[in-house]
């Protein structure tokens, strides 16, 4: 009999043994699934980072490029808006002696205050503005006095009261209305670019 007692709990054993195989094996296969699972959700997850990555850096890329042509273009700008410049101030020189002295003085009565202020003339324009503020004092009545003192700039003329000095050299003055037009001028140089 104990035989019998021995072979039953060997096979009860056995079933149990093979029942908490069956069971194992069904959890690792359960585990499996959901770890290929996650790994397939882990790996879905990271390549949509991986594609929102490349695109940001796509983006970023992109908008260095624009960045750099942005700035070729302000460069290209400004270099004509400089070469704009240089010959209005060219053509400005190259006025025939009358009417540069018509313009000068001009600019001298637009730009006195009181009337008594010093003239100081450019250094290349002594010859040809000779008198011209005698010419002035005449036709407006003022009182105005040519400066023996060295003007700084090359044409046109810097109006000094005491120790106020207004530059009306025509570099000083095209800078001027360049710079408060610079916008407009921007605007119809570049309408279509």
């Amino acid at each position: 009999m104990s035989g019998n007692v021995v072979k039953k709990i060997l096979k009860d054993a056995k079933e149990k043994a093979k029942e908490i195989l069956e069971k194992a094996q069904e959890e690792v296969s359960l585990q499996i699934s959901e770890g290929e699972k996650e790994n397939k959700e882990l790996l879905k997850r990271a390549k949509k980072e991986a594609e929102k990555l490349k695109q940001q850096e796509i983006t970023k890329m992109v908008d260095m490029e624009e960045l750099e042509v942005r700035k070729l273009i302000l460069m290209e700008k400004r270099k004509i808006i400089t070469e704009v410049y240089n010959k209005s101030l060219e053509e400005l020189y190259s006025l025939d002696k009358s009417k540069y002295r018509e313009f000068i003085k001009s600019l001298i009565i637009k730009y006195f205050s009181s009337g008594d202020e010093e003239v100081l003339i450019g250094s290349e324009d002594k010859k040809v503005l000779s008198g011209i503020v005698e010419e002035i004092n005449k036709s407006k009545g003022l009182h105005l006095k040519e400066s023996g003192e060295e003007a700084w700039i090359d044409k046109g003329a810097i109006l000094k009261r005491g120790k106020v000095y207004t530059n009306i050299s025509l570099k000083a003055l095209l800078k001027k209305v360049f710079e408060e037009m610079q916008s407009e001028i921007i605007k119809g140089l570049f309408e279509d670019v």
